[in-house]
Protein backbone atom coordinates (compact mmCIF):
# COMPACT_ATOMS: atom_id res chain seq x y z
CA UNK A 1 0.00 0.00 0.00
CA UNK A 2 2.73 2.64 1.34
CA UNK A 3 3.84 2.29 -2.32
CA UNK A 4 1.22 2.65 -4.33
CA UNK A 5 0.24 5.59 -2.22
CA UNK A 6 3.87 7.02 -2.77
CA UNK A 7 3.15 6.78 -6.53
CA UNK A 8 0.16 8.63 -6.54
CA UNK A 9 1.31 11.41 -4.41
CA UNK A 10 4.39 11.73 -6.16
CA UNK A 11 2.37 12.46 -9.37
CA UNK A 12 0.29 15.09 -7.63
CA UNK A 13 3.53 16.27 -6.12
CA UNK A 14 5.00 16.52 -9.90
CA UNK A 15 1.79 18.30 -11.07
CA UNK A 16 2.01 21.29 -7.93
CA UNK A 17 5.71 21.57 -8.83
CA UNK A 18 4.79 22.00 -13.06
CA UNK A 19 2.91 25.06 -11.69
CA UNK A 20 5.12 26.48 -9.32
CA UNK A 21 5.18 25.51 -6.21
CA UNK A 22 8.05 25.20 -4.11
CA UNK A 23 9.74 22.17 -3.17
CA UNK A 24 9.87 22.97 0.35
CA UNK A 25 5.62 23.19 0.02
CA UNK A 26 5.04 20.16 -2.15
CA UNK A 27 7.35 18.31 0.04
CA UNK A 28 5.49 18.86 3.22
CA UNK A 29 1.99 18.33 0.87
CA UNK A 30 3.72 14.67 -0.11
CA UNK A 31 4.73 13.87 3.77
CA UNK A 32 1.40 15.08 5.12
CA UNK A 33 -0.87 13.28 2.49
CA UNK A 34 0.71 10.53 2.60
CA UNK A 35 0.02 9.58 5.91
CA UNK A 36 -3.31 10.33 5.48
CA UNK A 37 -3.85 8.14 3.05
CA UNK A 38 -2.32 5.46 4.03
CA UNK A 39 -4.27 5.76 7.38
CA UNK A 40 -7.68 6.30 5.44
CA UNK A 41 -7.07 3.11 2.94
CA UNK A 42 -5.89 0.68 5.80
CA UNK A 43 -9.76 -0.64 6.02
CA UNK A 44 -10.05 -0.83 1.88
CA UNK A 45 -6.80 -2.35 1.07
CA UNK A 46 -7.62 -6.28 -0.41
CA UNK A 47 -4.34 -7.36 -1.96
CA UNK A 48 -6.43 -10.55 -3.43
CA UNK A 49 -9.12 -8.70 -4.48
CA UNK A 50 -7.92 -4.81 -5.68
CA UNK A 51 -11.02 -3.44 -7.26
CA UNK A 52 -12.73 -4.15 -3.97
CA UNK A 53 -13.46 -0.78 -2.07
CA UNK A 54 -11.38 1.10 -4.59
CA UNK A 55 -14.19 4.09 -4.59
CA UNK A 56 -12.88 4.71 -1.31
CA UNK A 57 -9.32 5.00 -2.65
CA UNK A 58 -9.71 7.21 -5.30
CA UNK A 59 -8.83 11.01 -5.68
CA UNK A 60 -11.23 13.26 -7.18
CA UNK A 61 -11.12 16.71 -8.66
CA UNK A 62 -14.67 17.44 -10.21
CA UNK A 63 -15.43 20.68 -11.84
CA UNK A 64 -13.20 22.61 -9.32
CA UNK A 65 -14.57 20.50 -6.28
CA UNK A 66 -11.37 19.43 -4.25
CA UNK A 67 -11.29 15.96 -2.52
CA UNK A 68 -11.71 16.47 0.95
CA UNK A 69 -8.38 14.65 1.40
CA UNK A 70 -6.43 17.27 -1.05
CA UNK A 71 -8.01 20.08 0.80
CA UNK A 72 -7.46 18.78 4.48
CA UNK A 73 -3.93 18.05 3.62
CA UNK A 74 -3.45 22.16 1.93
CA UNK A 75 -5.04 23.57 5.04
CA UNK A 76 -2.84 21.27 7.56
CA UNK A 77 0.15 22.60 5.84
CA UNK A 78 -1.29 26.71 5.49
CA UNK A 79 -1.83 26.47 1.71
CA UNK A 80 -5.40 27.87 0.71
CA UNK A 81 -8.08 25.73 -0.97
CA UNK A 82 -8.30 27.99 -4.02
CA UNK A 83 -4.46 28.20 -4.49
CA UNK A 84 -4.62 24.32 -4.45
CA UNK A 85 -7.52 24.29 -7.17
CA UNK A 86 -5.52 27.15 -9.07
CA UNK A 87 -2.76 24.94 -9.48
CA UNK A 88 -4.12 21.19 -10.18
CA UNK A 89 -6.16 20.45 -13.18
CA UNK A 90 -9.94 21.12 -12.72
CA UNK A 91 -11.03 17.59 -13.61
CA UNK A 92 -8.77 14.91 -12.45
CA UNK A 93 -9.42 11.14 -11.05
CA UNK A 94 -6.65 9.39 -9.39
CA UNK A 95 -7.32 5.25 -8.17
CA UNK A 96 -5.10 3.83 -6.35
CA UNK A 97 -5.08 -0.05 -6.09
CA UNK A 98 -3.24 -2.63 -4.66
CA UNK A 99 -0.29 -3.10 -7.51
CA UNK A 100 -2.00 -0.47 -9.68
CA UNK A 101 -2.07 3.74 -9.92
CA UNK A 102 -3.62 5.34 -12.92
CA UNK A 103 -5.30 8.95 -13.05
CA UNK A 104 -7.57 10.38 -16.08
CA UNK A 105 -8.95 13.91 -16.52
CA UNK A 106 -12.05 14.71 -18.52
CA UNK A 107 -10.05 14.96 -22.07
CA UNK A 108 -7.61 11.88 -22.33
CA UNK A 109 -7.34 8.50 -21.27
CA UNK A 110 -6.47 6.41 -18.95
CA UNK A 111 -2.78 6.72 -17.78
CA UNK A 112 -0.59 4.57 -15.54
CA UNK A 113 1.55 6.38 -12.98
CA UNK A 114 1.96 2.70 -11.45
CA UNK A 115 1.52 -0.75 -12.46
CA UNK A 116 3.51 -3.57 -10.36
CA UNK A 117 3.84 -5.85 -13.38
CA UNK A 118 5.88 -3.34 -15.36
CA UNK A 119 7.57 -2.77 -12.71
CA UNK A 120 8.40 -6.31 -11.66
CA UNK A 121 9.22 -7.31 -15.58
CA UNK A 122 11.99 -4.55 -15.52
CA UNK A 123 10.24 -2.92 -18.52
CA UNK A 124 11.87 0.87 -19.50
CA UNK A 125 8.44 1.93 -20.45
CA UNK A 126 4.74 1.29 -19.44
CA UNK A 127 1.41 2.00 -21.37
CA UNK A 128 -1.96 4.00 -21.55
CA UNK A 129 -5.20 1.91 -21.84
CA UNK A 130 -4.83 3.03 -25.27
CA UNK A 131 -1.63 1.59 -26.13
CA UNK A 132 0.58 4.76 -25.67
CA UNK A 133 3.83 4.68 -23.94
CA UNK A 134 5.18 6.87 -21.26
CA UNK A 135 8.76 6.56 -20.46
CA UNK A 136 9.26 6.50 -16.27
CA UNK A 137 11.42 8.59 -14.71
CA UNK A 138 13.76 8.10 -11.35
CA UNK A 139 13.21 10.11 -8.18
CA UNK A 140 14.16 9.27 -4.70
CA UNK A 141 14.83 5.69 -5.78
CA UNK A 142 11.86 4.98 -7.01
CA UNK A 143 10.79 4.84 -11.08
CA UNK A 144 7.14 6.38 -11.78
CA UNK A 145 5.45 7.56 -15.31
CA UNK A 146 6.89 11.08 -16.42
CA UNK A 147 4.28 13.70 -17.10
CA UNK A 148 4.70 15.30 -20.38
CA UNK A 149 2.13 13.34 -22.45
CA UNK A 150 0.24 13.44 -19.50
CA UNK A 151 0.39 17.40 -18.58
CA UNK A 152 -0.67 17.72 -22.11
CA UNK A 153 -3.71 16.51 -21.64
CA UNK A 154 -5.06 19.57 -18.84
Amino acid sequence: MIEEVNYAVMFIGDLLRQKGLSDDIVMRFEHTLSGMLVHNFRSTWFVDQPHRGSGNRCLRIERGQMDPSLANTARSIGVSIIRLQNLLPTDITIWIDPKSVCYRSERSPLFSIYDEEDFSSGDSDSSNSSGQSAGKRKRAGTSYTSLPEALSAF
